[in-house]
């Protein structure tokens, strides 16, 4: 056998290493670092204040990045969106490991909002991701 040829075992074995790894980077890239991005837009003036949000797969986790002037409430396992339901606070990103399985239901403080605008990403993963409260700046 030449020198720079592997063991037929051996080479079998980096063949099915190298494969394995392959899939795995695929798996991670596909489900652990993918999430569904949706844009809410609140209009106080136009009276938007709610979204439905009914878009997108099923989760394990719900994100809801703020960068406003008003709260949002997002409502969870068939509750309204109120002051009641999960709250994101201004300028803030809350990232939930919470089960999704259909419709949440998304408002801005009407309070907070008054005749102004704004707009908010969510972010559903297909994986669980941790607890965070936080800003983005």
């Amino acid at each position: 056998m030449p020198e720079h040829q592997l063991h037929p075992d051996l080479a079998h074995r980096f063949e099915l290493l190298e494969a394995s790894m392959r899939e795995l980077k695929d798996v991670a890239m596909r489900n652990f670092f993918a999430g569904e991005i949706e844009r809410f837009r609140f209009d106080g003036k136009a009276g938007t204040t709610r979204w439905l949000d009914d878009h997108g797969s099923n989760a394990l986790s719900y994100a809801i990045y703020n960068p406003n002037d008003f709260r949002v409430f997002v409502g969870l396992a068939g509750t309204g969106a109120t002051a009641d339901a999960l709250i994101v606070p201004k300028q803030k990103l809350v990232v939930a490991p919470l089960q999704i399985n259909g419709r949440v239901e998304v408002a801005a403080d009407a309070e907070q909002l008054k005749e102004g605008s704004g707009t908010i990403l969510r972010v559903r993963f297909p994986t669980p991701q941790p607890f965070f409260v936080g800003a983005l700046t």
